[in-house]
């Protein structure tokens, strides 16, 4: 895309000015009012990486004299932030999975209430992607280890991705497993977030609150910051579980700031001169 609207053609059309304003092009809302909005800075940032990439690739393999992107920035991604994200609270939690469980939740999409609960507690549980969860199949579940395994070219970074299942979590696996209950794929896969947003509007969830979005990939946030809250997991582990390749991407975008966490450090702040802060003079 960003090549066509580039206008490249090989890559010697390749130039930093060209890239500049087709990025810019990609940004700004149609005219016609039936397209949607320009691409976000984020969206925009991650389609010049991968020019980059390939220009980089080019340019080590003597395909081009030099980098003609190495001096193109990413944009201000903070600055138009399209589509902010919350993970959601544990009232909202219980208020979902109890109208789920109520027996007035319709089937959406081939999957009745009790289908979507069990997949958003997975979502909740594994932090795996829309995406994902709906390519699995039931032998990409092992009882024997605990995990889920997501192949290679269904998962985001192009990585064989092995998940382990939580204790509460694996029993309800294990037995719609044993009853050979199929899994999501009957999910769409243009839009497959549109049943969680028929189950927020008739649960009286709302899916905005105070600028910031409640949708699939929250259960991912909510994964990441559950574990970003417990003291035992390191950064290392957390990285490993979360499927990033660097703590900005973890702390930053995924793990949220809970205000019990806020509330207890707080609670825990020693009063100055009462020696309790434990720092020696130097």
């Amino acid at each position: 895309k960003l090549a066509v609207v580039a206008g490249w053609k090989k890559l010697g059309d390749i130039t930093a000015d060209s890239c500049r304003v087709a990025l810019g092009r990609l940004g700004r809302t149609s005219a016609d009012s039936r397209a949607r909005k320009g691409l976000s800075p984020q969206t925009r940032n991650h389609y010049l990486s991968h020019a980059r990439q390939l220009c980089l690739w080019a340019h080590r393999g003597g395909r081009m004299r030099s980098h003609p992107l190495s001096t193109v920035k990413p944009v201000c991604v903070e600055a138009d932030l399209r589509h902010a994200r919350r993970a959601p609270t544990d009232e909202e939690v219980k208020t979902l999975f109890a109208y789920l469980a109520s027996g007035k939740a319709p089937a959406l999409r081939g999957l009745s209430g009790e289908a979507r609960a069990l997949l958003y507690r997975t979502a909740m549980g594994t932090g795996l992607r829309m995406r994902e969860l709906r390519l699995l199949v039931p032998a990409s579940v092992s009882l024997k280890e605990r995990t889920i395994t997501v192949r290679a070219a269904y998962s985001k970074n192009g990585r064989l991705a092995v998940q382990p299942i939580p204790d509460w979590l694996f029993p309800e696996l294990e037995a719609w497993l044993a009853a050979d209950r199929p899994l999501w794929g009957c999910l769409p896969e243009d839009n497959p977030g549109r049943v969680l947003k028929s189950d927020l509007r008739r649960a009286g969830i709302p899916r905005v609150l105070d600028g910031l979005y409640l949708d699939m990939h929250s259960f991912r946030h909510w994964y990441v910051t559950a574990l970003a809250s417990d003291p035992d997991v390191d950064l290392k582990t957390l990285m490993s579980l979360a499927r990033h390749s660097t703590p900005t991407l973890t702390l930053k975008v995924y793990a949220k700031l809970r205000k019990e966490n806020v509330d207890r450090a707080i609670g825990g702040l020693a009063e100055p001169g009462t020696g309790s802060a434990g720092a020696e003079e130097i």
